[in-house]
C-alpha cells in the first residue's frame, strides 16, 4: 500500500471519476495516481464508474486528454473464465453462438458497494467482449432505481446477427456471505460453455468472507494498464467501449421508463 511518505512505485496514472476502493488501493500499490483535471502529461487516463458518465462527458474528456490512452475501469472482461469464453467464441469451439446468459448477484452492505448500474455496465462489457459484437436493441426492467445499492435489473439485449443476451444483475442488502453469484453461459449450435467466475473460492470466517483462488480480474486490468503506461501493446477496454456501454445504459434507462424495446440509434434496423 502506498502511504503519504512512500515513493510512487510505478508510472503516473491520471484518474477521472470515482474509482471503487478496492481498485483504488490496488492501483496505488503500483502507480502514482493523480486527478485527471490536475495533470495533462500522464500517459494513461483511467475512467471510474463508467455507468455514471454520459456521451457528452466522454467527448469532453477525449478533447482534454487528446493523445493519451483513455481506459474505462472495467474488470469483469478480465476474469479468466470470461477470457476463455471469448477465445472459444473466436475459435469456433461452439459453432455459431446464438445466445448468452449472464448472472451477477452481489451481497453486502459495504459503503463502497457498486450500484445496480455499475454491475450492469460490467456485465454488458463482458458480453460484448465475449461476442465481439455490438448491441442493436434493448429491453429492460428493474425492481429499484439503477443507482440503488439493492434490487435487481434484467436486460434483454439483441446483438448483431440477432444473437440474444439475457443479463441479470442483483444487489442483496445483507451480510456478504460467500462469493458473488457470477456466471456467464454461451450457447452455440455445436455446444454450450459455462464459466463460473466466482469459483473456485476459499471461504473465511465461517463463510462471512471469501477469497477467490487463482488469477483475479483486477490483476488483468492492472497488468494491461501498466503495459499501456509503459508504451507497450495492451488489450484494454477503450474509449469506444466506454461510449458503447454508456449508449446501452441510456437505452436501458429509456426502456425502463417507457416499458418498451429501444433500438439503438446506430443500428441498421433503426428507423
Amino acid at each position: 500500500m502506498t502511504g503519504p511518505n512512500t515513493p510512487a512505485v510505478g508510472p503516473r496514472i491520471a484518474t477521472a471519476g470515482a474509482l471503487p476502493a478496492e481498485l483504488d488501493r490496488a492501483l496505488a500499490d503500483r502507480f502514482e495516481l493523480v486527478p485527471e483535471a490536475d495533470d495533462i502529461e500522464a500517459p494513461v487516463v483511467l475512467i471510474g464508474r463508467i455507468a455514471s458518465w454520459t456521451e457528452d462527458d466522454l467527448g469532453k474528456l477525449a478533447d482534454r486528454a487528446a493523445g493519451r490512452v483513455i481506459i474505462p475501469a472495467l474488470t469483469r472482461r478480465f476474469q479468466p473464465g470470461a477470457q476463455r469464453l471469448a477465445g472459444s467464441v473466436v475459435g469456433g469451439d461452439l459453432g455459431l453462438p446464438w445466445a448468452v446468459q449472464s448472472e451477477l448477484v452481489v451481497r453486502g452492505t459495504d459503503a463502497d458497494q457498486p450500484s445496480l448500474q455499475d454491475l450492469l455496465a460490467e456485465s454488458v462489457d463482458a458480453v460484448r467482449t465475449i461476442l465481439g459484437l455490438e448491441v442493436r436493441s434493448v429491453a429492460a426492467r428493474t425492481s429499484a432505481p439503477l443507482d440503488a445499492k439493492a434490487g435487481a435489473v434484467t436486460a434483454t439485449l439483441i446483438f448483431d446477427h440477432e444473437i440474444g443476451a439475457s443479463i441479470t444483475v442483483g444487489l442483496i442488502d445483507g451480510p456478504a456471505v460467500g462469493s458473488p453469484d457470477d456466471r456467464i453461459r454461451v450457447l452455440g449450435n455445436e455446444g454450450v460453455l459455462l464459466a463460473d467466475l466466482g469459483r473456485p473460492a476459499v471461504l473465511i470466517n465461517g463463510g462471512v468472507e471469501s477469497r477467490r483462488y487463482g488469477p483475479e480480474a483486477l490483476d488483468g486490468l492492472l497488468d494491461q494498464v501498466g503495459a499501456a503506461a509503459a508504451g507497450r501493446p495492451a488489450r484494454l477496454p477503450s474509449l469506444d467501449d466506454a461510449r458503447a456501454i454508456v449508449r446501452v445504459l441510456a437505452a436501458v434507462r429509456r426502456s425502463i421508463s417507457e416499458s418498451s424495446v429501444i433500438v439503438l440509434a446506430d443500428s441498421t434496423n433503426a428507423p
